[in-house]
């Protein structure tokens, strides 16, 4: 338990968690403001991570000097299999994404994604990778349906979006 638990300088505040060892894995239960979740890292060092979080807002946590986008760095997330059963990220709030996500050399390869969103559907893949001189680069290739598009839009944020130009 602590006021502010920090994993590579990200930062939850309220903290706390309870570590098991297992067989074959240790688990992690954790929450605080803004995650809340459970993280299982297999004992063998080839199997992706698994994280299941009932809960995840990004703006709720702290990052170092230049936020989230400067933190980022695809080619530090390992292999993880990921769900979130409700995602917030500036103005994004989508429920229900899972992603296979695989490390390579160069960064990081979504296998796959989808949002099962009530008034959103996404399927897709994608690649996020870096060059030498840490450039950075991205590309997804996805399929959307809705039958609302005025609360899909408002669910991406697309207003705020349009107004920064990003």
């Amino acid at each position: 338990k602590s006021d502010l638990l920090n994993y590579k300088g990200v930062g939850i505040k309220q903290g706390k968690g309870v570590l098991q060892q297992h067989a074959k894995h240790w688990s992690i239960d954790a929450q605080g403001e803004g995650v809340k979740g459970k993280m299982v890292l297999a004992k063998n060092k080839n199997t992706p991570l698994d994280v299941r979080l009932d809960s995840l807002n990004l703006n709720k946590l702290e990052f170092p000097e230049g936020g989230q986008q400067a933190h980022a760095k695809p080619k530090q997330i390992p292999s993880t299999l990921l769900v979130i059963d409700e995602f917030t990220w500036s103005d994004i709030n989508l429920s229900n994404l899972a992603a296979d996500l695989r490390a390579v050399e160069t960064g990081l390869r979504v296998e796959s994604y989808q949002v099962d969103d009530p008034y959103l559907k996404v399927k897709g893949e994608g690649l996020w990778q870096s060059n030498a001189g840490g450039l950075q680069h991205s590309f997804i290739e996805f399929d959307a349906s809705t039958q609302d598009m005025r609360v899909a839009l408002q669910k991406i944020g697309i207003k705020n979006l349009l107004k920064s130009g990003e």
